[in-house]
């Protein structure tokens, strides 16, 4: 491993973000359809857009749907851009813009979420 490669993962595993551990999280399209999603539990899609929060005490991946993470970003100590993301400009330029435009619209994800518990609510009732 050259010098330059180590000093790069070394930064980048000490780089803090607006106050999230940058090295925590990446994004990638998934490699199979083998993943599931943390929040959901549902199979993740291969080639999918997926994010993982890395569980350090195992060193292990914890794959999302994008979804899924956006609207559980901040109990998972996500508060920076997504374009900080690890993988980030890996993907397709069509996948980064779907994924900074979900990010920005994240509030309408908790406005359904709301109104599906409100739905829920009156079934009950």
């Amino acid at each position: 491993m050259s010098r330059a490669m180590l000093t790069r993962m070394l930064l980048a595993r000490s780089e803090i973000i607006d106050g999230t551990k940058i090295r925590q999280f990446r994004t990638e399209n998934a490699k199979s359809d083998r993943s599931k999603c943390q929040i959901c539990g549902d199979k993740i899609d291969q080639d999918e857009v997926r994010i993982s929060r890395l569980d350090e005490d195992r060193g292990i991946d914890r794959w999302h749907h994008v979804h899924c993470f956006i609207v559980a970003a901040p109990d998972l100590d996500f508060h920076t851009r997504v374009e900080n993301l690890q993988g980030f400009y890996r993907l397709s330029a069509m996948d980064q813009w779907r994924l900074v435009d979900a990010m920005e619209h994240r509030h309408e994800c908790f406005d359904e979420e709301e109104e599906e518990d409100e739905d829920d609510d009156e079934d009950d009732g």
